[in-house]
């Protein structure tokens, strides 16, 4: 996709974080932009400033709420909007929601909610608009998953979990849709300073602050600048940063260290903290 002026994009998790700043960056680049969130208010916040990020003021900047973990309700919404719109040329899947916990001491209903939002919400957004662009013979599905996508962290069984589940989603995706012409990105974000992630902090067992310390964190502009480039390329893979990308190309690479490091950081922060 050379250019984005006048292509429709549809932003689920819109209202914030790198869902706003990938609605922000879009706008800049000539798109109509239409987020996707449950709260109104946050909704008509967010289409304020991506409004002032146009490029011209005959650019479309639209809200709809909605909530990606109800298929029904979802399936409501965005039905009327894609009769009135047309499939959008770019859906962009960046609703989630992360709470870290222990697995023995973490309430069940967070494996299921964390499962609805982060996997089946991008399943059932993708559903959605899939059938009309295969029949068009173009668009573009980005789905974001996490780092925690590509290897395990104490304390997140339950994030894992959906973000493994919309890699491998994601990888099937790809494949199943090359021939006909859609093109898929797949986002394996660090540790990017949002909202989601300030309330994942609150959360976060010291262990894992010990483990991991509060250098690295990206922004989330740098993240939705990389998004934006791998559309434009049609790439598949998107690593955010050195960290992310050095810790991908050592997953893939060296795959067999991967565990024992891991271990090795988890038993050292266990002995500091339960040493203190």
């Amino acid at each position: 996709m050379d250019n984005f002026i006048g292509k429709n994009v549809l932003i689920t998790g819109g209202s914030s974080g790198i869902g706003l700043s990938t609605a922000i960056r879009f706008a800049a680049e000539g798109a109509n932009v239409y987020i996707l969130a449950r709260t109104v208010e946050k909704l008509t916040q967010a289409a304020e400033t991506i409004a002032q990020a146009r490029q011209s003021p005959s650019q479309v900047v639209g809200t709809i709420v909605a909530d990606v973990s109800d298929w029904d309700a979802l399936s409501a919404a965005l039905g009327p909007w894609i009769e009135h719109n047309g499939v959008p040329d770019v859906l962009v899947n960046s609703a989630g929601f992360v709470e870290p916990g222990r697995f023995d001491e973490q309430d069940i209903a967070l494996f299921r909610s964390m499962n609805d939002i982060d996997y089946y919400g991008t399943v059932y957004a993708s559903r959605l608009v899939v059938p009309g662009m295969v029949q068009r013979g173009s668009g573009t599905i980005v789905n974001i998953s996490s780092m925690l996508g590509i290897f395990p962290m104490y304390a997140y069984t339950a994030y894992c979990g959906s973000k493994y589940a919309v890699r491998g989603f994601t990888d099937a995706l790809r494949a199943e849709l090359k021939p006909s012409g859609v093109n898929v990105t797949l986002v394996f974000p660090w540790d990017t300073q949002t909202p989601q992630y300030e309330y994942e902090n609150q959360h976060k067992p010291q262990l894992v602050k010990e483990i991991w310390g509060e250098d690295g964190v990206m922004s989330a502009d740098s993240v939705a600048k990389d998004i934006l480039k791998a559309v434009k390329n049609h790439r598949y893979v998107v690593t955010p940063g050195f960290e992310g990308t050095l810790v991908y190309m050592l997953c893939h690479q060296f795959s067999f260290l991967v565990r024992p490091v891991i271990d090795f950081f988890i038993q050292r922060a266990w002995r500091k903290v339960h040493d203190a």
